[in-house]
């Protein structure tokens, strides 16, 4: 724990705090209300820089200097990449709090590497379909072959965020997503393209959610529960389903910097 570069931001504290913890974030993590219980309690000021994308952080991490960052939230797949640069150190084996965890969210082919755990999960959710209840039924939307085959009863776009994409269709498609191939590839080349071809929009997290806040599409393909709850404030028939194929599980994972 250390000040924090003159620099950086700075949120407005409650109380003097004689020691920081700078965290490197993904977006999403930056509110008060989760945050501020954990300085009172700990006596500490927390500072936030938020990225977008793995590749953002390793980017920011590169760039600064050794000590610099305490905390690290980075997507579930890539904490053990992580790990393998030296970037995570391991967590004490008496700390991680799993216990208090369901079984489902501990994820150790994630999170422990060779025996040590070196991060824990924080965050998890699905990449799979958010739709405008009062435009189109869930039933309507069981079958996900229906999106790339013109099945798909209402205007739709698509989140495009490229391993969960595929993984969803590779899921419409009966391919387990543990054990694609490249033979799997040309199949889900094929389903991609008929998604755009059937889609309205195809864009990132701003570009497709403003697309079904606005009414451009009453269906996201690749949304979800995450979705769902950052805008059903201003569009409270706002919904997500699961198709019956299944959906693809992201999950984020917080560990400590081995240079802290």
């Amino acid at each position: 724990m250390r000040r924090a570069p003159p620099s950086w931001p700075r949120r407005p504290a409650a109380r003097v705090s004689t020691q920081e913890l700078n965290a490197l974030v993904w977006r999403d993590h930056t509110d008060d209300a989760p945050i501020r219980p954990f300085e009172e309690a700990h006596g500490v000021t927390v500072n936030l820089k938020e990225y977008e994308g793995a590749g953002a952080a390793l980017s920011i991490i590169e760039q600064s200097r050794p000590g610099d960052w305490d905390v690290l939230v980075i997507d579930g797949v890539d904490a053990p990449r992580a790990v393998a640069v030296g970037i995570l150190a391991p967590l004490p084996v008496d700390e991680p709090p799993h216990g208090a965890l369901f079984p489902e969210p501990v994820m150790a082919a994630n999170h422990v590497v060779d025996g040590e755990t070196c991060a824990i999960s924080e965050k998890l959710g699905y990449n799979t379909v958010s739709f405008n209840s009062s435009a189109v039924s869930a039933e309507a939307l069981a079958d996900m072959r229906g999106f790339w085959t013109g099945g798909a009863s209402a205007p739709m776009a698509v989140h495009d965020h490229c391993l969960p994409a595929m993984g969803l269709v590779a899921a419409g498609l009966g391919a387990p997503t543990a054990e694609l191939a490249a033979d799997d590839l040309p199949a889900i080349r094929e389903a991609l393209f008929g998604l755009k071809d059937a889609s309205e929009s195809v864009g990132g997290v701003v570009a497709s959610q403003t697309a079904i806040a606005t009414g451009e599409a009453d269906v996201l393909f690749g949304g979800g529960e995450w979705v769902t709850a950052g805008l059903t404030g201003e569009l409270p028939e706002l919904d997500w389903t699961t198709p019956e194929q299944g959906a693809v599980r992201w999950s984020q994972s917080i560990g400590v910097f081995a240079d802290s």
